[in-house]
């Protein structure tokens, strides 16, 4: 029949929900590979603290829980009926899957209505059930699973919404609307956020509603919802790039004298700014990622983010830091590289001042810098896309290198000003063609077709 349980979603404050988690068989993958078929929801019940909920005796019957008699006697009675209507389904000869399984547990009558009437629409627990669902799924829509950056975005956004609700309660799925957009931005613009920020949980909060609208476990219609009022913002920034004489100087750089976490934290800066890999992929090498084809040696990863394979040349700069290290450098975090290579820019005298220009709190402000407090570990990935085009590698091949999955993306990598721009045109083949000394006076092109 299946396996029923009751788990626990623990927030980071506040309330702990209480939901099913019924496991019923397995179903095969297009890779062969079988994967457990769950239904999971929300029964509408919640413990004051993690530590009073015990698996076997339920909610502990304790002074912060005042209700524990009743809710314990309402769950093992959901238990019940819920395993006794899947057998009746299942001798009826009807298929199990999540809509059914839904059906059943509203169809016991004190879940639904108490749920109903004890909590109405309660936008913390499906904030809740949302993160829940992102943890524990195994595939997104386009069949990857969920990264680690893409599960900490959503619950960074689940925690601004949460505190965001506090002074903007949501009573009716009515109440989201544009005008709880207009609060929400005008709220995040106070709190000092930034409009790339804004945008990214404005896009999060946009996916919540898709999951409300969407989901087996909710179906909720938000019917004065308008998605494409919901704007997300999005400010070109003007990021550093390194150029390929200030990665060498790097590379030169006697680092001999300070602790090794700065020469690897510089040999794995500078692969990535030679090679064009994310960091995420670059602290996954290993030496069985190198292979040889037709005498060259290439890196072969699989990207971490789009599930893709890449083959990248190992150039001669990256081989003499492979050599240097006996092998691929041991990795690192990211916080890590962050904080070692801008010491490692300064001591390499990269320190021309650099200004950026943002939104940040509704106000358009800039900031000077000298150039090394600038740079990150994304600077390296940057750093390749732009050097790379300004070195007249067209998008294409350089997109198959750095993994890009569309042009527009892999724009805004390259930051190029108008006038490094209008070189790069002068010197293309088809720009240096237009001369006359290439045509004949009847027009035909002397050069003749192979």
């Amino acid at each position: 029949m299946g396996t029923f349980n009751y788990k626990l979603r623990t927030a980071t404050k506040g309330t702990s929900s209480i939901y099913i988690q019924f496991s019923y068989g397995k179903i095969k993958q297009p890779n062969g590979k079988y994967k457990s078929r769950l239904y999971r929801s929300s029964t509408g019940y919640t413990v004051n603290k993690p530590k009073n909920w015990l698996e076997k005796q339920r909610i502990s019957e304790v002074k912060a829980e005042p209700n524990a008699s009743v809710w314990n006697t309402h769950l093992t009675t959901l238990q019940t009926e819920f395993e006794k209507r899947v057998n009746e389904a299942l001798n009826n000869g009807e298929s199990l899957d999540n809509d059914l399984l839904k059906e059943i547990q509203q169809s016991i009558d004190f879940t639904k209505k108490e749920t109903e009437k004890r909590k109405g629409f309660n936008l913390n627990e499906l904030l809740e059930d949302w993160v829940n669902f992102y943890e524990t799924r195994k595939r997104t829509r386009a069949g990857r699973k969920p990264t680690k950056g893409t599960i900490k975005s959503i619950k960074n956004t689940k925690e601004t919404l949460t505190e965001f609700l506090k002074s903007n309660p949501i009573s009716s799925p009515k109440k989201i609307n544009t005008s709880l957009y207009q609060d929400l931005l005008n709220y995040l613009e106070r709190a000092g956020l930034t409009n790339n920020t804004i945008g990214k949980i404005v896009k999060n909060t946009k996916t919540f509603f898709t999951y409300l609208k969407e989901d087996d476990n909710h179906h909720i219609e938000l019917p004065n919802y308008m998605p494409s009022k919901w704007v997300v913002l999005k400010e070109e920034i003007d990021e550093i790039y390194l150029s390929n004489e200030e990665l060498m100087k790097i590379f030169y750089l006697d680092l001999s004298g300070v602790k090794e976490s700065y020469s690897r934290a510089r040999d794995l800066f500078l692969i990535s700014a030679f090679t064009g890999l994310r960091i995420s992929d670059n602290k996954r090498l290993e030496e069985k990622n190198i292979i040889i084809m037709e005498g060259h040696r290439f890196f072969k990863i699989e990207s971490k983010k789009t599930r893709e394979e890449v083959y990248i040349p190992i150039v001669e700069v990256v081989e003499e830091i492979l050599n240097r290290n006996g092998g691929i450098p041991k990795p690192m975090a990211d916080q890590t590289i962050n904080e070692l290579i801008k010491d490692v820019a300064e001591w390499s005298e990269i320190d021309e001042n650099h200004t950026i220009k943002r939104t940040k709190g509704g106000k358009e402000i800039e900031e000077t810098k000298p150039k090394f407090e600038w740079v990150k570990s994304h600077t390296a990935r940057r750093s390749f896309c732009t050097n790379a085009y300004l070195g007249d590698m067209d998008s294409i091949s350089i997109m198959a290198v750095s993994n890009h999955t569309t042009e527009k993306n892999f724009m805004t990598y390259i930051k190029v000003t108008k006038k490094q721009q209008a070189l790069r045109n002068a010197k293309h083949d088809y720009i240096r063609s237009l001369s006359p000394s290439n045509f004949n006076e009847d027009g035909s092109h002397k050069l003749k077709a192979v």
